[in-house]
C-alpha cells in the first residue's frame, strides 16, 4: 500500500499480500483486504500505525469465503464485502459487513447473479449502499439492487450494462446520484463504460476496456483503460460531454 501527500510517496507495511481491495473510512481509517490462500479465505486488515492490524474473521456467521477484490466502507465506518457461496458454486450470495467488532450477514436478493469477485458496491449520496452484478450472470438478470435494510429493491437498466469480462466490475456513484458502470458488450474486452442517470444508460469509450474509475470534484470522470494487446491510456470525460449526450 502506498500514500502520496503532494510531494513524497510512503510505502506502508506489506505484511498481508497480495492486497486486492481498499477503502477508506469517513474519519480516514485505511481498509484492505488481503487474498487468502488456496483454501484460505479473504482477510480484512486496518493500516494505522504503518502496520496492518487484522480483524477478526466472521466464520460463526458467515462459514464461507468473502471476495477479496471489493471493500467499501459506509457513512457510519462500518466495512463492507461481498461473501460468496460454498466452495465450487463461485456466486456471490451475502454481503458481510463489520461494525469494528462483530459481522453480520445480509442474504443478497432472490434473482441477483454475480461473480463474487466481480461484484462492487458502492454508496449514493444519501449513504445508501447499491451493489452492481459483474461477469458471468444473465444478462436479463437485475444490474443493479439497493439495499433497503433489511429488503432490496432490484434495478434492471435500460439496454444492460453488463460485461462478459470478467473483472470489468466498475460501479461509481456521482455526487448527483448517478450510476458509472462497465458497458454492455460481448466484444470480449471492448465494453466501455456507461452512465446512468436513473432513466437512461449513455455509453461512452466503447471499444475499450476501463479498468478503474474515479469521478473529481468538478466532476470529471477519470478512467484508465486498455485493450487487448494495446497501451494503456489515461481518459477523462468532461462533465460537458456528459451534458452534450444528455
Amino acid at each position: 500500500v502506498y500514500s502520496f501527500d503532494g510531494s513524497a510517496w510512503t510505502t506502508w507495511s506489506t505484511d498481508a499480500s497480495p492486497l486486492r481491495g481498499l477503502a477508506m473510512a469517513p474519519d480516514g481509517a485505511v481498509w484492505v483486504t488481503a487474498e487468502g490462500e488456496q483454501g484460505e479465505t479473504t482477510g480484512l486488515y486496518r493500516l494505522a500505525d504503518g502496520g496492518l492490524t487484522a480483524a477478526p474473521g466472521w466464520a460463526e456467521v458467515h462459514p464461507r469465503a468473502a471476495g477479496a477484490s471489493h471493500v467499501a466502507v459506509d457513512p457510519d465506518g462500518d466495512v463492507w464485502l461481498i461473501g460468496d457461496t460454498a466452495t465450487g458454486d463461485w456466486g456471490a450470495d451475502a454481503l458481510l459487513r463489520f461494525d469494528g467488532t462483530v459481522w453480520e450477514v445480509f442474504p443478497l436478493p432472490e434473482g441477483f447473479e454475480s461473480h463474487p469477485m466481480d461484484t462492487a458496491l458502492g454508496f449514493d449520496p444519501d449513504g445508501t449502499l447499491w451493489v452492481h452484478a459483474g461477469g458471468f450472470v444473465r444478462y436479463d438478470a437485475p444490474d443493479l439492487v439497493r439495499f433497503d435494510d433489511p429488503g432490496w429493491s432490484l434495478v434492471t437498466v435500460p439496454g444492460g450494462t453488463r460485461s462478459d469480462v470478467s473483472g470489468r466490475d466498475t460501479l461509481t456513484i456521482a455526487a448527483d446520484g448517478s450510476f458509472w458502470l462497465p458497458g454492455k458488450s460481448f466484444d470480449r474486452g471492448s465494453p466501455g463504460v456507461a452512465h446512468y442517470d436513473g432513466t437512461t444508460a449513455t455509453p461512452y469509450l466503447v471499444g475499450s476496456a476501463p479498468s478503474d474509475l474515479a469521478i473529481a470534484p468538478d466532476g470529471s470522470v477519470w478512467l484508465g483503460a486498455a485493450d487487448g494487446g494495446s497501451p494503456f491510456h489515461l481518459y477523462v470525460i468532461t462533465p460537458e460531454a456528459v451534458a452534450a449526450t444528455e
